[in-house]
């Protein structure tokens, strides 16, 4: 048993308004005694703790619980559902389909497997064009050298540098 508490009480000790104490009274808050003229209300703490909690759940049950789930009150015994709530939720899958649909047919999305091969390709291209700036610098190297050798030489820097950085590039993509 809890403390015995009036109307003004049970209000201020559960943080709600005297208003909403006569709701919950209108609704079924148990009371030890009911008021009447010059008869004050009297509660039990701990019973009105309890209804407030059932209410809570109940509450839940029906409007989704604190996280934003909407099961819509249909929700029968854990893992089962109704025939109504299997038709909301069917609906709601098939208008964000239709949504997925419209953004689609808008080019505002593409499926993965379509990104992947472009940036698979993107990749492969890029590679390609970076493995071939020695030979394309090799004329360069060999005009302004002074002789072949340093020309040479500078060539093989310029082909390690970037066998290292494509080494680098493919290490830093590997998921760990």
């Amino acid at each position: 048993m809890g403390r015995i508490l009036n109307r003004a009480e049970v209000a201020e000790t559960f943080g709600y308004s005297l208003p909403t104490v006569d709701t919950w009274i209108k609704d079924g808050l148990p009371a030890r005694q009911q008021g009447a003229k010059g008869v004050p209300w009297q509660f039990d703490s701990a019973e009105v703790h309890a209804w407030l909690v059932k209410k809570a759940r109940a509450t839940r049950r029906t409007r989704g619980n604190a996280f934003g789930d909407e099961k819509g009150g249909d929700e029968q015994a854990e893992g089962h559902i109704t025939l109504d709530e299997a038709k909301r939720r069917k609906e709601v899958a098939n208008a964000k389909s239709a949504e997925l649909d419209f953004a689609r047919d808008m080019d505002a999305v593409a499926p993965i497997d379509m990104i992947a091969k472009v940036l698979s390709d993107e990749i492969a291209n890029a590679r390609a064009r970076l493995l071939a700036i020695p030979t394309k610098f090799r004329p360069s190297a060999q005009l302004h050298a002074s002789d072949p050798e340093r020309a040479k030489k500078l060539v093989t820097i310029v082909d390690e540098l970037i066998h290292s950085a494509l080494t680098e590039i493919k290490a830093a993509g590997v998921p760990k």
